[in-house]
């Protein structure tokens, strides 16, 4: 049988089918074997491991490799089909044999994987039986790929698709000898030998055509990149007129055309979403088999087609396939009847085949990616969170490592790799004791020996996730010191990994310039000559040269918005300044205009403040309070924090206070009863009550519900918890304070702004809102029924007279429970329990009832014409999800940064960011909504749909949607858009 089958050989050799299984190998990252029916090798074995390198490099583990290849060979040739066969070492192949006339000539072993990990026992006792070095071989087994059985089968298809038109070819050849002979030398044999040979001629150049089409489809990970490549192979290999490929919207059923080629504007928009019940579409994807129209104005009810009538007459479809998933269509069109041969489908089957791995192969890509980097961030977080004094530490370190890799001249995937290296170098941490890492004095010796095991921990912990080993090398040895002096191996100069020496230099710069338990911070020059005293010691000079430089450049802004947050959070921000700088705090320029005698040195000048509404809408200047304004402001809450009303009143005790000045209620709530940060927090109006009725329901705290609030915040803090312009406000006002939670810290957040200083007038009304609920806590602990709501009204205190009546307060500046302060106040503000007998309050209860907020969304103004044009000029096609949303960095071109709104668009199904733009808040609808019809008006392309998540979004674009004939509907969720905010965000930063 083997005589017979050897003629065979040569003509495999002429195919290409080496090359070409090479080839494929590489592109699907396998291993490859052509043999025998006996076994034997037919040519080297290609893409192997490199466990099976060094096996196959030993003469013992030779031995036992071929007797385990010959074994599952002749399992194939026996079954007369494709079997799997685990190996002796644990491997996973797939035999295929390669039939002609019924008759096995060849078998190609596909796999070279494994469905689980090696056990380690296992290999050892391999390395023992071969004589191979144990741990050379345990190093190599955790190399091996690890695939599912179902990805396998999808591999195997497509080889399996090549070997089935290499074996046509091969029959071909063995039919036209078969036909010489009976013909012997007769003009019939001539004629019949010139016909078969230019057929074998034009089906090796159909098949060299298929290998390269295969190697471009293949070649990416990018979705829109393998539709044009399938598209341009469907053109190149078959000639047609049009071609097109569709997949399944698994929502609707709907075959949504990706892409295609030979047909115009109109015919897209006709043929974008086309329902598949009844069509020669359905019965392609019920079937999963190729369907031929030979004439489609012939075609019966059976084959009917919901699109593309005109002047195309023949269509071939073929189901595109992932395994047993059917994703979508192929199809090629045809002016002329009877176009499209058994032959042709064949080939059009062929690249169906590999679109549908290759486009699978995208997907889970994707998904794997997005895996990738949550696994990383969560690994960073839990390394954060053991130690509280390194907040902000490794991710710091991460980006100043990619700024110093891109500036020394590495490449774009050694820069993510020293960002990943950066985010991770202290993961070890996580094996040491908290006692240790958070102790304010000096380690002894066995705690230097623990803390020093970290960057080894970590190296053991990164390895089995399959990090990059860079990534790995870098965590391992980003304590080493250029001289030699460092751990854990004592390397020096180059020998230590380049990553790990700037991993080395960032990490030691933010370590000295961050506060510690056991240590103030340095100053940046203090540090910058620390690291330059280092060079050639601990650091590599080189590094250091390039680490300042990009220093002194501006890595990044960053502050904590003033030094007070909402509840004592502490986002950080990047704020990106346009005009202006922001400090280390996030604090405003000190400016001040000469002779505002008035003012404190440290405050601001009059500038625009767009969201301060004084007086109903009137917009005001920001107005920085006078001296006497803060006096009063203070005094208000020392009296508040020495009666420290958290002790007994609750967050659920919701009071309001109505502003004097502008009629708006603040709805106050008293903070520190749960043990957090103590203060009063006022929610302004009718946005403030839900942001406070969201807070009392569970829902949790994310960063769009902060930047939605509409606060002022009075907490108690610590000295650190200020910035430098609070203390110079209260040094300016001579006033003292002194220990934990005692020092005054102000607040006011506008929606979609900073969290920032107060006004004249918000600094007014907070005074008042602290000595109303000085007023209220007493009541509340005199066991006063106030919990009891009237109606489901709330109580309120507002003034029974005048605001005018308090300016001689805010005059004088005086602590208002003290004294008489002028005639324009009859009586004394003071506590009720201090009040005369006879006296009239200036203050009553009233009660009022909440009402429901809604976002108002306005009319968005946009040019009708400019949509008309989009309308009649684009192409239309596909689903978009969109978001307009704020974003987790501020830019200043005014006194109070503002998170600007930012508008997202991405594509559906394949996740990919289509457009980005930002937009000041207080315009973003209607400066959002142009540049999107621009985006269009430019791309010449609009989708067929739109989803949103947002009730808001669906409102104010439902008018515009309806004019450009684009559906707009709110799903539940956008993962799309959430996975395209992260990597958005994360390459801002």
């Amino acid at each position: 049988m083997f005589e017979v089958k050897s003629s065979f050989y040569e003509d495999i050799a002429q195919t290409g089918l080496h090359e070409l299984l090479e080839s494929m190998g590489r592109i699907l990252q396998l291993g490859i074997i052509v043999t025998h029916p006996d076994g034997h090798l037919l040519a080297n074995a290609s893409n192997l491991c490199s466990f099976c390198a060094i096996l196959g490099g030993n003469r013992k583990g030779r031995s036992m490799c071929a007797a385990s290849r010959e074994a599952s060979v002749r399992t194939a040739v026996a079954a007369g089909k494709e079997i799997f066969h685990t190996c002796h070492a644990g491997l996973v192949y797939g035999a295929i044999p390669l039939q002609v006339a019924g008759e096995t000539v060849a078998v190609v072993l596909v796999g070279n994987v494994t469905l689980r990990p090696l056990a380690e026992e296992a290999v050892a006792r391999l390395a023992v039986e071969a004589g191979i070095d144990r741990e050379k071989l345990l190093a190599a087994a955790h190399a091996v790929p690890v695939w599912t059985q179902e990805r396998l089968t999808m591999a195997m298809a497509a080889v399996r698709k090549v070997m089935d038109t290499v074996t046509q070819l091969l029959y071909a050849k063995e039919e036209l000898e078969r036909k010489m002979t009976t013909l012997g030398t007769s003009l019939g044999l001539a004629l019949e030998n010139a016909r078969l040979f230019r057929k074998l001629q034009a089906r090796a150049a159909v098949l060299e055509r298929l290998i390269e089409a295969g190697r471009q489809i293949s070649s990416s990970l990018d979705t829109g990149i393998v539709i044009e490549s399938v598209l341009e192979s469907v053109m190149d290999v078959l000639g047609a007129d049009m071609c097109a490929l569709r997949l399944i919207d698994e929502d609707s059923g709907e075959l949504v055309l990706k892409g295609s080629v030979g047909s115009d504007a109109d015919l897209q928009v006709q043929a974008g979403r086309v329902r598949v019940e009844g069509t020669v579409f359905g019965k392609v994807l019920q079937t999963e088999k190729p369907v031929v129209v030979d004439d489609l104005t012939a075609s019966t009810r059976e084959e009917e087609v919901p699109c593309y009538l005109g002047e195309m007459r023949a269509l071939a479809i073929v189901p595109v396939l992932a395994g047993e998933k059917v994703l979508g269509t192929l199809e090629i069109w045809s002016r002329i009847p009877g176009r499209w041969s058994e032959e042709d489908v064949g080939y059009l089957g062929i690249i169906g085949s590999q679109a549908g791995l290759a486009l699978e192969n995208a997907r889970l890509h994707l998904s794997l990616r997005e895996y990738y980097w949550t696994a990383v961030q969560s690994v960073a977080a839990a390394v954060e969170a053991k130690d509280v004094y390194t907040c902000g530490h490794s991710l710091r370190v991460a980006r100043w490592a990619r700024t110093c890799a891109k500036a020394l001249g590495l490449n774009e995937e050694e820069q993510e790799q020293a960002y990943l290296a950066g985010l991770l170098h202290d993961v070890g941490k996580i094996g040491v004791r908290e006692d240790i890492l958070l102790k304010p004095g000096a380690l002894n010796g066995e705690e230097r020996k623990q803390i020093r095991t970290h960057p080894v921990v970590g190296a053991m912990i990164l390895e089995p996730a399959r990090f990059p080993e860079a990534v790995v090398s870098a965590v391992r040895y980003h304590h080493e010191d250029y001289n030699g002096g460092g751990y854990p191996a004592g390397l020096a100069g180059e020998e230590i990994p380049l990553l790990a020496r700037i991993i080395r230099v960032a990490d030691a710069y933010d370590a000295m310039t961050s506060a510690r338990s056991y240590r103030q911070r340095l100053g940046t020059e203090d540090a910058w000559e620390e690291l330059r005293r280092g060079a050639g010691q601990q650091f590599d000079p080189r590094v250091v040269e390039v680490f300042q430089r990009v220093a002194a450049e501006g890595l990044e802004v960053a502050g904590n918005g003033g030094g007070g947050y909402y509840y004592g959070s502490s986002w950080r921000d990047t704020v990106f300044v346009e005009t202006g700088i922001c400090g280390s705090q996030g604090e405003p320029e000190k400016r001040f205009e000469a002779g505002d005698q008035k003012r404190t040195k440290q405050s601001y000048n009059e500038v625009s403040f767009l969201d301060n509404e004084v007086s109903g809408s009137d917009k005001a200047k920001f107005i920085p309070p006078t001296q006497e304004e803060w006096r009063v402001l203070y005094s208000a809450s020392v009296l508040y924090r020495d009666l420290a009303p958290w002790n007994w009143v609750e967050e659920t005790e919701l009071f309001g206070v109505r502003d004097p000045w502008s009629g708006e209620i603040g709805w106050c709530v008293i903070v520190g009863s749960l043990g957090q940060m103590p203060g009063l927090v006022v929610y302004r109006g009718d946005r403030g009550y839900k942001s406070y009725a969201d807070t009392i329901s569970g829902r949790k705290l994310n960063f769009e519900r902060v930047v939605e609030l509409d606060v002022l915040t009075a907490f108690f803090s610590d000295r650190k918890e200020l910035s430098r312009q609070d203390v110079q406000v209260i040094k300016d006002l001579g006033l003292t304070f002194r220990g934990r939670k005692q020092w005054p810290c102000f607040r006011s957040q506008h929606p979609w702004r900073l969290s920032w200083y107060l006004t004249s007038h918000e600094a007014r009304f907070l005074a008042m809102a602290l000595l109303e609920s000085i007023r209220v806590a007493v009541r509340i602990r005199g066991d006063e029924p106030l919990r009891v709501k009237r109606a489901g009204k709330i109580l309120v205190r507002e003034m029974n007279a005048s605001p005018e009546v308090l300016e001689p307060l805010f005059a004088a500046g005086l602590p208002p429970v003290l004294r008489n302060v002028g005639e324009g106040l009859s009586e004394p503000y003071m506590i009720p329990g201090e009040v005369g007998q006879g006296q009239t309050d200036l203050w009553v209860d009233t009660w009022a009832k909440p009402k429901a907020y809604k976002e108002p969304i306005p009319k968005i103004p946009y040019d009708l014409n400019k949509v008309r044009q989009i309308a009649a000029q684009a192409s239309k096609g596909g689903s978009w999800d969109v978001d307009i949303f704020p974003l987790e960095a501020t830019i200043r071109d005014e006194t109070v940064p503002y998170y600007p709104a930012t508008l997202l668009v991405a594509d559906e199904k394949t996740g990919f960011l289509l457009y980005t733009q930002i937009a000041k808040p207080d315009d973003r609808w209607t400066a959002l909504t142009d540049k999107f019809l621009d985006f269009l008006l430019d791309n010449r392309q609009i989708p067929a749909e739109i989803r949103v998540e947002r009730e808001s979004l669906l409102e104010a674009w439902t008018p515009l949607c309806r004019n450009l004939g684009i559906e707009i509907r709110k799903v539940t969720s956008l993962p799309m858009i959430t996975f395209a905010k992260k990597e958005f965000i994360r390459s801002l930063r």
